[in-house]
């Protein structure tokens, strides 16, 4: 009988008759007076009858199940833990999404303000500028000195300010039309669909077609006009006011008018996609000088933003890395709390990967439920603000979801959690079972 409980539970006998513990044991321990002479492991092979399991079901990830069952003990830790971690993620996800915004909001404005694949160019000894054509450009413009465009009228008899639309850009050039055409000579101009609409007034935008209107220049203290007939409308809506010419239509207008040549120091050339352009234009024409339009500006604009950026971060990066060191002591409290479970694990054999992966899950669980959560409270503070934004300020703002740099945060805040938990593994890997089963 005892020989048929051993099959599933630990045996211990003691007794004097040698024969019988030898045909019924599988380890010998023999004592003399209280202490132990001599252990001896016994060989056998025996065919112990087979349990039935097919009623017993199958534990999936038992480790992942003991690591939830972990946390579900101790709820109060691991909401502090997420908590902190939760917050700290949001703040770099709101450094980054607000930043990114912000920036990309600028690159559209400055996109609106300066004028897109577009060169300036001068002579190198300041000269006057001739009208030069060059075979790389599609389109040429001059900036003319000491002419100031005052803006367009209808009224061709003489300028009255307040009958005319002032004119922030004659530079621009396009070849899309919605209404029209481009313009083909001197005495045509043509005009985005934002500058239009204001012509236009309360009519239809295509009625400005074929019709005439004045431009005014000044010079000195005189302003004169040009009369310009108005035969396409493009699609652009810009936050200005302008208006497409011919090719250097300002410097004829101006010689026309003011019965005088006029003279520019700087003009702008446009082309279409290849960028290379200004590497021939500088190998062809080495007397000028060239230069890609809103480089510096950009540049610059770059320059600040990474400062700001940067600040932003570190200070997101403090405060990740504080709640990363309280995650560590919340871990280690953890661990100490469960001392007695892991020493018994270890008492049945647990191993060290068996260790590496129960920390792994608690990071894994730890770090995805706050992730989800600062990225929820992201997606509201970012709906309420695309919705307030409009309201407070004439500033184009929209916040948008960066998935790149959100893979990118996912990844080292989950390398920084699993950090945190090294002090905890090493303490229960230096846990000894058989002290800490001895405490009460």
């Amino acid at each position: 009988m005892l020989k048929q409980h051993s099959h599933s539970s630990l045996v211990l006998f003691v007794s004097h008759d040698e024969a019988s513990v030898k045909q019924y044991s599988d380890r010998i321990i023999e004592m003399k007076d209280g202490c132990i002479i001599k252990d001896t492991l016994i060989q056998k092979i025996e065919s112990y009858p087979k349990e039935n399991h097919s009623n017993n079901k199958r534990c999936h990830f038992p480790i992942l199940k003991l690591t939830i069952q972990s946390f579900l003990s101790s709820r109060k830790r691991f909401f502090q833990m997420s908590f902190s971690l939760s917050i700290a993620l949001l703040c770099l996800m709101m450094t980054f999404t607000f930043t990114f915004s912000f920036r990309n909001t600028i690159y559209q404005y400055l996109s609106s303000l300066i004028p897109q694949k577009s060169i300036t160019y001068k002579l190198r000894n300041d000269d006057p500028l001739s009208l030069t054509h060059f075979n790389e450009a599609s389109y040429h413009y001059l900036n003319l000195d000491d002419y100031d465009l005052m803006g367009i009228s209808h009224n061709s008899q003489r300028y009255q300010k307040n009958e005319v639309l002032f004119i922030s850009d004659d530079s621009s050039y396009t070849t899309h039309y919605i209404y029209g055409r481009a313009p083909q000579n001197n005495d045509e101009i043509a005009v985005p669909l934002s500058t239009a609409r204001k012509l236009a007034q309360k009519n239809k935008v295509n009625t400005l077609l074929n019709t005439t209107w004045t431009i005014y220049y000044k010079h000195q203290l005189k302003i004169k006009g040009k009369e310009v007939k108005i035969v396409g409308i493009s699609p652009q809506t810009y936050n200005y006011d302008a208006f497409y010419m011919y090719e250097y239509a300002n410097y004829h207008w101006v010689e026309s008018i003011f019965n005088q040549t006029p003279t520019a120091r700087y003009g702008m050339l446009k082309y279409k996609e290849d960028k290379s352009i200004i590497d021939s234009l500088k190998k062809n024409y080495p007397e000028y000088e060239f230069k890609a339009m809103g480089e510096s500006t950009q540049k610059t604009f770059n320059q600040n933003m990474n400062r700001i950026q940067m600040v932003l971060v570190v200070f997101s990066i403090l405060t990740i890395l504080s709640s990363i060191f309280m995650i560590m002591e919340i871990m280690i409290l953890h661990a100490m709390h469960l001392k007695k479970d892991h020493a018994i694990m270890k008492a049945y054999g647990e191993k060290k990967i068996h260790i590496f992966k129960m920390s792994f899950y608690q990071c894994l669980i730890l770090h995805s439920y706050s992730y989800v959560t600062a990225s929820l409270i992201l997606l509201g503070i970012m709906k309420i603000m695309n919705q307030i934004i409009p309201q407070i300020t004439d500033f184009p703002m929209h916040l948008t979801f960066q998935p790149l740099i959100m893979i990118i945060l996912w990844i080292g805040s989950f390398l920084l959690v699993c950090f945190s938990t090294l002090f905890s593994i090493l303490y229960i890997i230096k846990l000894n079972p058989s002290r800490i089963l001895k405490m009460r």
